[in-house]
């Protein structure tokens, strides 16, 4: 293992840029409890627009995203860091500069290296969503002040089987939420640019669930997060009706089981996925002194593997 260093904060944070990991990606909008911003005509739609565009800009694997009223999620992945090829950094040059990129062909090789390197830079990406639609915000709403609560959440995802678990969760938000009745149905979530075939900037489902194609691996998807999202998880939820379950069953989705914990750890938390891995990071952390008194890590409910949980930012660099 490569030497780390560990810097500790406030907040809850760790990197990893091995490219192995998924990031589990969440804030809330400042505001009561039960109030919703983003209800406001376009206010969801345009948060949806800048993860979009960020991630084609950056090098950004998502895998799914939901706005709802008063937060957000994202899942996605950043590769390990390579250098791009000239012609592909001038191409997102443009896309970050849309109306200044010409000044960039007198930057030096360090700054085309700095560029290079942003692009594969979580915190990057999540400030440029995060302030690009706050200006967006302030300016449609006069509104003034703060608009995100505080800074964003973040969670390790380890093992595609976590990491499917984990995308079910955000998936199923506008269900649990009683929006819909169909998490499909909710245009501001990434399920429904799947349903609508307009999927291009999302990964694909087949290279996750090893079905033939991506139209098989939808279904079988699909019909995950119908079954799951017909259980409750806590007594304030909505969930999928029998009657509406009883209707995708009848258009081809297989019989499984359903899981009835709910699964707060990927809000809360740090590392989630098999055992071996979560015990790699809490190795890191306890050789600078952080989680020797806990019982760690935390099994997940349900066979899910495995959680690192706490509420110190630790940022594990190699």
């Amino acid at each position: 293992m490569k030497n780390t260093t560990i810097t500790v904060g406030r907040l809850p944070r760790l990197y990893d840029e091995s490219g192995e990991a998924w990031y589990h990606l969440y804030n809330r909008i400042a505001c009561n409890k039960d109030d919703y911003p983003l209800e406001a005509s376009g206010g969801k739609a345009a948060l949806v627009k800048f993860i979009q565009f960020y991630s084609k800009a950056y090098e950004c694997e998502l895998v799914t995203y939901v706005a709802m009223g008063n937060h957000y999620h994202i899942l996605a992945r950043f590769p390990e860091f390579r250098e791009l090829e000239k012609e592909e950094l001038e191409e997102r040059v443009k896309l970050f500069y849309p109306n200044t990129f010409g000044e960039a062909e007198h930057w030096s090789d360090e700054q085309w290296l700095r560029f290079n390197k942003r692009l594969f830079d979580v915190s990057s990406y999540m400030r440029n969503i995060q302030q690009g639609f706050a200006s967006w915000f302030n300016k449609t709403y006069q509104h003034r002040g703060r608009v995100w609560a505080d800074r964003f959440k973040s969670s390790l995802i380890f093992g595609e089987g976590t990491m499917l678990e984990c995308m079910e969760y955000i998936d199923l938000n506008p269900i649990r939420a009683g929006l819909v009745e169909r998490p499909e149905d909710y245009k501001e979530g990434a399920l429904f640019r799947r349903e609508i075939g307009e999927s291009a900037n999302l990964i694909d489902l087949k290279d996750i669930l090893n079905e033939e194609n991506e139209q098989q691996a939808y279904v079988e998807y699909k019909s995950i997060v119908y079954f799951r999202g017909s259980v409750k998880t806590k007594e304030n939820q909505s969930e999928i009706t029998q009657e509406t379950l009883n209707e995708e069953i009848a258009c081809s989705f297989k019989p499984r089981g359903v899981f009835k914990k709910r699964l707060r750890f990927f809000v809360d938390g740090l590392v989630l996925g098999p055992k071996i891995k979560v015990e790699e990071w809490l190795e890191r952390c306890r050789q600078h002194h952080m989680y020797g008194d806990r019982k760690m890590p935390v099994a997940i409910p349900d066979g899910f593997g495995y959680s690192l949980r706490g509420q110190r930012d630790v940022r594990v660099k190699d």
